[in-house]
């Protein structure tokens, strides 16, 4: 009789929970409504960050840009942080980033440093989180991919 070691377990433990894990999918896009909910109000937000900071038009959507570019660059960063940490771990950083970005943004007093917490570090976290989500969809399913991935 063969051995089984522990990497084989993990491999029949996955493959006996591969498209039928049908939970993950519906909590992932319950996390990614909350990651997004804030940024996806940002017209409302930017009415709010002129009023309070006194600004123009133009230098209120510095912060929707910097948000816009860090978002869309997180993967870099999501690559990266692969070759060391698992997809669990990725999501969480990337939700505490997100979360830290939201506190800090709330207490900045300057345009700048609202647009360094809201734009650069929440965008970050929004980022990295919705990439490791998404890494958890393509891990548990196969053959429902398409559906489980619709779901998000």
């Amino acid at each position: 009789m063969a051995q089984r070691g522990p990497e084989s377990v993990d491999v029949a433990k996955r493959r006996a929970l591969t498209d039928r894990c049908w939970g993950v999918p519906f909590a992932v896009a319950s996390s990614a409504f909350l990651l997004v909910m804030v940024s996806s109000c940002y017209g409302y937000l930017a009415v709010l960050f002129m009023e309070k900071y006194a600004i123009n038009h133009e230098q209120v959507y510095r912060i929707s840009s910097a948000l816009i570019i860090a978002h869309s660059s997180a993967g870099i960063l999501v690559s990266q942080l692969r070759r060391k940490l698992s997809v669990f771990q990725i999501s969480l950083i990337g939700g505490f980033l997100a979360s830290a970005g939201l506190v800090a943004s709330a207490f900045a007093p300057s345009v700048g440093r609202m647009t360094f917490t809201f734009g650069v570090v929440y965008g970050t976290g929004i980022g990295i989180a919705l990439l490791g989500l998404s890494l958890y969809l393509l891990i548990y399913f196969e053959e429902y991919r398409g559906t489980a991935t619709a779901i998000l």
